[in-house]
């Protein structure tokens, strides 16, 4: 489960995963995969890309996997290795820097890998060219679309979290206070509905990682928006919960069922062909796309019969007012683009309702 490997050159990421451990000296386990027993999707760089090594490391280090400054992917890509690190053994934890608009790194990658045993004086990012002496790698605990591995959760069970009490027991992560960086359109009407019924909204980022997975193991009904606000489930072996998604990807639920329903009770609220993306601002889809659903019915229909919102009728209507509302916060001055995609959504919506098993 842990391979050593000799004088192993690391790049920083560049776009699109190109960069990391040297290709020709590492494990296959070592590399950036998505899904088990799937090909890697990283790739390396020809030799004349670096041809200038700034640094070279005597030592024993584990390789703890790439770092992109993303809550989802930290939790994801760069912690599934630290069950192996131990102090005693490695000079540090080596992580490959996935170059990007943010430079720093956060407090909170700090805290999140503190978890593992590692203090700052461990950490060591690869920002540009490094050779390291030894480096050993270890098979990843969980890999994105597959979820843990069996023998991966007693490691779960043993981290130090700091529980804390008197969390909610009936969780709603919304993302209509971040809106820009993509939600459902018309989210703010089933958001309505669930903290009229008990659910309080929780922004996760207002809270540390210890404070998150809290949050998570302590409530009975955890609704979320499909984003990275579920994603301390990673520190987890097990929840009590019940947890409910309202997807913003057709394939959302193949990314997120592998990692949840191990741990506990998973619902989607939404069937994958009601859901579609459209362009962000820039004019092209991107993770903050904007998303329409074209049944919203199917989505309060599920909620209510899930016992999450009394059972009422679906008021089409005060939904397409708030998916509205919502289009118009996202999309600020864009009017025209706003509308264009409104009056398309329109469209396809009544071409359903001509379809007789619709």
């Amino acid at each position: 489960m842990i391979e050593t490997r000799r004088d192993v050159l690391i790049l920083p990421y560049r776009k699109a995963w190109v960069g990391g451990p040297d290709h020709a000296q590492v494990p296959k386990h070592g590399r950036v995969r998505r899904g088990k027993g799937k090909e890697p999707i990283d790739s390396f760089p020809s030799p004349e890309e670096y041809e200038n090594i700034s640094e070279q490391r005597r030592g024993r280090y584990l390789y703890g996997g790439p770092l992109k400054i993303h809550f989802g992917h930290v939790l994801v890509d760069s912690i599934i290795r630290l069950w192996a690190f131990d102090p005693q053994r490695h000079d540090g934890v080596v992580f490959a820097y996935l170059k990007g608009r943010e430079q720093a790194v956060p407090d909170w990658f700090y805290d999140i890998v503190s978890i593992f045993g590692l203090e700052r004086h461990h950490i060591v990012i690869v920002s540009e060219p490094m050779v390291f002496e030894q480096l050993e790698f270890a098979e990843p605990g969980s890999i994105l679309k597959s979820g843990p591995a069996d023998w991966y959760m007693p490691h779960l069970e043993k981290l130090p979290i700091k529980r804390v009490n008197h969390t909610p027991r009936n969780v709603y992560y919304g993302r209509t206070h971040l809106i820009q960086k993509g939600t459902l359109m018309g989210e703010s009407y089933f958001a309505d509905l669930l903290t009229g019924n008990g659910f309080e909204y929780v922004r996760p980022e207002e809270f540390d990682i210890h404070h998150q997975v809290s949050i998570i193991q302590n409530a009975e009904r955890i609704v979320f928006a499909e984003g990275s606000s579920i994603y301390p489930i990673e520190l987890t072996a097990k929840i009590r919960g019940k947890i409910f998604m309202i997807p913003r990807r057709a394939n959302g639920v193949d990314i997120f069922t592998p990692h949840i329903f191990p741990r506990a009770e998973f619902h989607v609220l939404a069937s994958r062909d009601s859901i579609f993306r459209m362009a962000s601002r820039s004019g092209k889809k991107r993770p903050n796309s904007p998303t329409y659903t074209l049944r919203p019915i199917e989505i309060h229909n599920a909620m209510v019969d899930l016992g999450l919102v009394p059972r009422r009728k679906f008021d089409a209507d005060a939904f397409e007012i708030a998916e509205r509302r919502d289009a118009t916060a996202y999309f600020g001055g864009l009017g025209n683009e706003l509308e264009k995609q409104l009056a398309y959504v329109k469209k396809r919506r009544a071409r359903l309702r001509r379809i007789p098993h619709i």
